[in-house]
């Protein structure tokens, strides 16, 4: 939705199927072991430059992106 607003919004892009997924399996692996440790996961995420960022334009192109 934010490409459609104008000026069109920076946003971070999370994999949201791959954050259910994750939740689940650390769920299930605390309800099988019956253990209430931490855990840390980490999930890649990718930033969207747009031109709410102030970027020059060449910075804000679709081609531009950071991971």
């Amino acid at each position: 939705m934010a490409r459609h607003l104008r000026p069109q919004l920076t946003t971070v892009r999370q994999p949201i199927q791959e954050i259910g997924a994750t939740a689940f399996d650390v769920l299930h692996s605390m309800i099988s072991n019956g253990t209430t440790t931490e855990h840390d996961v980490v999930l890649p995420t990718r930033l969207i430059v747009r031109a709410s960022c102030g970027c020059p334009a060449q910075l804000t192109s679709p081609a531009w992106r950071v991971a």
